[in-house]
Order: structure tokens, then C-alpha cells, then sequence
């Protein structure tokens, strides 16, 4: 992945900090804070096709997608799950947050450029205000879409997937944001009336009311 010189890409930090404006997890944050970050950035250009995170690799920057596209392909060649994204996106910040080897392999889809951290920008990203939430629950919906629920069936007969819980799931439970379907917490069952200890179901398929987090609930 080319770190280019000259005029051909960002260079000053006015510009590093324009393009940290139109990132995702950086949307809200003062102009002072991007200024700050960007004295820990490096600019960085790539052709369609370049890997730019590579699966089970130490996990030592992450990335700051500026423009373009990129393919996201978790798992094994034989059953991996795929998804793409677009610029404003945050790279890598998987693995520094969870102090793991890279989980998946990321490949400029179209020219690419954007910004390079290492572990010393990230903990600056972090301390930026808000910015933490916005990581944390990125990374948690890139792990549950890297994840096969295991299929069960409750004890009423309702279908549902079970995967773990990952960072940010409690308080996206507890504000009563569980939707039903393949992007929910923890246990997604299929839209039913009588789940048990589900609560009433809008018809978009999400809880009005959390979860019971206490013991086992009788039926």
C-alpha cells in the first residue's frame, strides 16, 4: 500500500482535516480534535486490487478510508462471508480493540485513498469525545456480520439464531433497539406473537421494551 509523496495526495494537515470531517466515526467531532489527530496520520494512495488489511496478520494501524471501495471478506475461502465499504469508513479498528490478529481481509475494490494510524493515533481517534461509542459499535456490527448464528428452537416452537454478545450489544438492548433478523444482539426470533419474554413487537420487528436480563423466565 504506497505512501505517495508529493502533490498527489493529501499533504498538509488542513486537508488531512477536511477529509477527517467526512469520516463516519468522526462526523461530530471539533475542528481542533481532527486537527489534532491529523498530526499522527499518514496519507496513503492504492489501486483497485491492492490488499490493504490482510486476515491473521498482527494488528499494528488501522485505516481511514477517504475515498473509494472496498471488499471485506471474513473467514476461510471455502465459507467466507463478504461485504463491502465505501469511503468514510474505518478500517482495522477490529483487532486493536481486541488485541487480535486481523479477522478479515480487506481489498481496494476501486482506486483508494485515505489515512494510516498506528497505535498511537488510534488511542488519539479514541479519546476524541463520542468517538468511542461510533468504534466500538462499528466493530460489534462487523463482527456479527461475520458471524453464523446457530440455529435453535425455543420451547413455544419459535425459530431464532443464536451468536455472542459482543461490545455495545447491553446498551443497544437496554434503549430497546433489538431487531429481529440476521443483524440482531444476541438471539434474533423469528416475528411471533407470545415470544416468550420478548414484549410486544412492532411491525418493523423491533422490541418496544428490552429484555428481561435477569434469570430464566417461565412460560
Amino acid at each position: 500500500m504506497p505512501v505517495l509523496p508529493g502533490d498527489d495526495v493529501l499533504s498538509d494537515r488542513d486537508a488531512i482535516a477536511a477529509d477527517l470531517a467526512r469520516c463516519d466515526v468522526l462526523a461530530a467531532a471539533a475542528r481542533a480534535d481532527l486537527e489534532s489527530l491529523a498530526k499522527f496520520l499518514t496519507p496513503f494512495a492504492a489501486p483497485a486490487g491492492t490488499v490493504l488489511l490482510r486476515r491473521g496478520e498482527v494488528a499494528e494501524h488501522f485505516l481511514l478510508m477517504t475515498s473509494g471501495s472496498a471488499r471485506v471478506a471474513f473467514g476461510e475461502d471455502a465459507a467466507q462471508k463478504v461485504t463491502v465499504v465505501a469511503e468514510g469508513s474505518i478500517l482495522g479498528e477490529m483487532a486493536l480493540l481486541r488485541g487480535t490478529r486481523r479477522s478479515a481481509t480487506v481489498t481496494a475494490m476501486t482506486g483508494t485513498r485515505g489515512l494510516k494510524g498506528g497505535r498511537a493515533a488510534f488511542a488519539r481517534l479514541l479519546a476524541i469525545p463520542g468517538v468511542l461509542d461510533k468504534v466500538v459499535t462499528t466493530a460489534r456490527q462487523r463482527l456479527a456480520a461475520g458471524m453464523v448464528p446457530v440455529p435453535v428452537t425455543l420451547r413455544d416452537g419459535t425459530t431464532a439464531g443464536l451468536r455472542p454478545v459482543y461490545p455495545g450489544d447491553q446498551q443497544e438492548l437496554m434503549r430497546g433497539e433489538l431487531f429481529f433478523g440476521p443483524d440482531a444482539v444476541s438471539a434474533f426470533p423469528r416475528p411471533r406473537t407470545g415470544n416468550c419474554g420478548a414484549g410486544p413487537v412492532s411491525d418493523r420487528g423491533r422490541l418496544r421494551r428490552p429484555l428481561r436480563l435477569g434469570g430464566p423466565r417461565r412460560c
